[in-house]
């Protein structure tokens, strides 16, 4: 059994999908000038400015406001002038748009995942996000479509960022878990108003589980079962069913 931090209740059960990181290597790309650059840059940030906000009222519809306030959050830190300006000081300095975005994004992480608030080192979660979209932008990197994910997924990743939330289709997705992440995390917040069940912050979760592997999973207790054995799978199926029905009996309280 691996063991994390329950942040989103219920009980999951599925199939692993891992979702690995996406390689994003800008080695062969040359400097090609000061202006050009600068215009590169400019055009990667307006294009993820203009996602972001499409992502963020799709969001705001599908889960509410609050979990679309975090994607909003990153739009706003893309229109700081102070990090523009260093990154454009970079490319003053000869680097390339890519290395620009790269050295800046990486200070504020550094600078934001050091510090004790946990409110606060979500910031560098935040900058990584959005690191990494810049990245795919500048390089002409497809994100990863999870609309697709077959029904009974559980995912597996380092972290659930943001701008995962959007293409999922809940239907789809039985549990989300993660090696990154806690009770506060954005990964948290995005999981229960999602409605998914979740484990977070649990150690090696990528080493140990891969694509295909049967998962049982138990989102309030933190308990994640790789190939769980037949008396578990029946038990967590006879927990899963109790635990919607007291759901859909309180939705029914509630309207």
């Amino acid at each position: 059994m691996l063991k994390g931090t329950g942040v989103s209740a219920g009980v999951g059960l599925g199939k692993a999908l891992v979702l690995k990181e996406q390689e994003l290597d800008w080695s062969g790309v040359r400097f090609a000038g000061e202006t050009a650059e600068k215009q590169r840059l400019a055009a990667a940030a307006a294009a993820v400015s203009a996602k972001l906000d499409a992502m963020a009222a799709a969001m705001a519809e599908q889960v509410g406001a609050h979990a679309a306030e975090i994607l909003a959050g990153q739009s706003m830190m893309l229109a700081d002038p102070f990090m523009q300006g260093q990154m454009e000081e970079k490319i003053a300095g000869g680097a390339t748009a890519e290395a620009a975005v790269d050295e800046v994004c990486q200070s504020f992480m550094q600078m934001f995942g050091a510090m004790e608030d946990e409110l606060m080192r979500q910031r560098a979660t935040d900058i990584g996000d959005l690191r990494a979209r810049l990245l795919k932008t500048l390089l002409g990197i497809e994100e990863a479509d999870l609309a697709n994910a077959p029904a009974g997924s559980v995912l597996v990743a380092r972290d659930f960022t943001p701008s995962m939330t959007v293409g999922i289709r809940r239907e789809n997705v039985a549990g989300i878990i993660t090696e990154g992440g806690g009770t506060t995390s954005h990964s948290a917040i995005l999981a229960r108003a999602l409605e998914i069940p979740a484990v977070l912050g649990v150690p090696g979760a990528l080493a140990a589980i891969a694509t295909g592997q049967a998962i049982a999973m138990d989102g309030e207790r933190g308990h994640v079962y790789v190939e769980p054995d037949e008396r578990t799978r029946k038990d967590y199926e006879a927990r899963k069913a109790e635990f919607e029905a007291q759901r859909q009996l309180l939705k029914e309280y509630m309207e």
